[in-house]
């Protein structure tokens, strides 16, 4: 009986590698969209200093704000240019972490809940809407 091959080719079909991006596209702006509709829940009705003096509140918000910069970071630079109104550049320098005063970090964080937060969210779904008009469209 002749031996059958298991092993992969090495490089998968090109409409294979369409889907996956896709896949990914779609669940990075998934993750935008989710992660800033979360972060406007948590900060509806309260200010920064109300938001900071919860332990568990501020560390959600925290993990949202990281989510979004990973899958700002990770999507792709066509579903960048679609969305001209996110402030990139942003997303992309983002930076977390606590350093120097306690109150410059707190500011600049909730500057960003305020501004930057909002806009995604906003372009995110307009994008999303766009996207799936045009799979819509596509197949019928």
């Amino acid at each position: 009986m002749p031996e059958i091959s298991r092993t992969r080719p090495s490089h998968p079909p090109a409409s294979s590698a369409l889907l996956r991006n896709r896949v990914l596209r779609k669940v990075l702006l998934g993750n935008l969209q989710d992660a800033a509709e979360a972060i406007e829940r948590c900060t509806d009705g309260r200010d920064m200093r109300a938001v900071f003096a919860l332990p568990a509140l501020r560390n959600e918000l925290l993990e949202s704000l990281a989510l979004m910069a990973d899958s700002a970071r990770g999507l792709g630079a066509e579903d960048r240019a679609c969305m001209p109104e996110v402030d990139w550049a942003a997303w992309d320098t983002l930076d977390l972490m606590q350093a120097g005063p306690a109150r410059a970090w707190r500011d600049r964080v909730w500057g960003t809940i305020q501004v930057l937060v909002p806009a995604t969210r906003r372009e995110v779904s307009r994008h999303l809407g766009r996207l799936a008009e045009a799979d819509t469209t596509a197949h019928h």
